[in-house]
């Protein structure tokens, strides 16, 4: 497996090189793209516990995906002060006044 992290700021991106064999997890959400080589199998991970206000069931980690199979995977993260930064810096500035 090889990987590579590509751009800046709010939204990175790793770029995932899986070879025959290789297995990767990460959050459901993350994957951004990925060959149509690669398997993609998700499931819900951790403990279960009840939510104090309901009969909701929740799991620590939540919906996790498993990418195996030959070829490439992109995720990206989602960084709410990242994003907000870097939108910020594209707003055009108040003058005068």
């Amino acid at each position: 497996m090889r990987y590579e992290i590509v751009g800046e700021g709010a939204y990175p991106a790793v770029r995932v090189s899986l070879a025959k064999g290789d297995r990767i997890t990460a959050e459901s959400g993350a994957m951004a793209s990925m060959d149509g080589c690669v398997d993609i199998e998700t499931e819900m991970k951790g403990a279960p516990y009840r939510v104090d206000t309901g009969n909701i069931v929740m799991f620590d980690e939540g919906l996790v995906a498993e990418f195996n199979g030959h070829g490439m995977l992109v995720m990206q993260t989602r960084s709410i002060p990242g994003f907000v930064g870097w939108l910020s810096g594209k707003m055009p500035r108040k003058t005068g006044g």
